[in-house]
């Protein structure tokens, strides 16, 4: 147990150091608590949670430690408990995969899907840039997306699915692939990242954009069955 700075009471480590598999090398070392409610007009309220989560970020080729994160989380009074209207439980876990946070197509809000830890690896050995943008540009287009699909259609990539996703962005960077350094979007283009029906990532990729609605794909009516939002 040990108190933290500003707030009142102890907090108690809530979960082990997690490392984060992938290109990036993340440790995440969670403390939290647990805070009872209290009672207005006669009732009990639901008691709130707070987090405090450090981030410490390795350098792709090793080394030390050199970036260290930390922010304080919490979550509203009863949000803890909350059901998502879909009935699919927010979170997702799987051995063998790290979750990511996006957009819950069925409310809004945000819920997890999974990327297979065997696909981080394949990425980090295609370079510097494309580690980048799975780490960056992906998990951003995840959260913040344009336009959001469900029935992919992609004959190029061999791709026909009925309840598959795709998450549309239009990131303000990108990555050369070939230098890995940072640069402007690719003009004239969006961002792809789709999701299986089993909120897996399976892919993503930057695409030509619709002449008429630069936020969108190319072919978006042929492409996709329905237009979530």
């Amino acid at each position: 147990m040990q108190d933290y700075p500003g707030n009142k009471g102890p907090l108690s480590c809530h979960a082990p150091a997690r490392y984060v598999k992938g290109p990036w090398r993340q440790i995440v070392v969670q403390f939290g608590r647990r805070r009872g409610g209290y009672r207005k007009n006669g009732k009990q309220s639901q008691p709130s949670r707070m987090a405090i989560s450090a981030v410490l970020t390795k350098p792709p080729k090793g080394g030390i430690f050199t970036r260290t994160h930390v922010s304080r989380l919490r979550w509203g009074i009863g949000m803890s408990e909350a059901r998502p209207i879909s009935g699919e439980p927010k979170e997702k876990q799987r051995r063998g995969y790290s979750s990511l946070d996006a957009i819950d197509p069925n409310d809004g809000g945000k819920w997890q899907v999974l990327l297979q830890d065997g696909k981080m690896d394949h990425v980090a050995r295609l370079g510097l840039g494309a580690a980048m943008e799975l780490a960056d540009t992906v998990r951003w287009s995840l959260l913040h997306p344009r336009a959001l699909f469900r029935g992919v259609r992609d004959l190029d990539r061999d791709i026909a699915e009925k309840d598959w996703l795709c998450y549309v962005a239009v990131p303000g960077h990108a990555y050369d692939h070939k230098t890995g350094n940072k640069r402007p979007a690719w003009p004239g283009e969006v961002f792809l990242v789709f999701v299986t029906d089993e909120r897996v990532v399976y892919t993503w990729y930057w695409c030509e954009c619709d002449q008429q609605q630069s936020h969108l794909p190319v072919d978006y009516e042929n492409r996709f069955t329905e237009k979530v939002w």
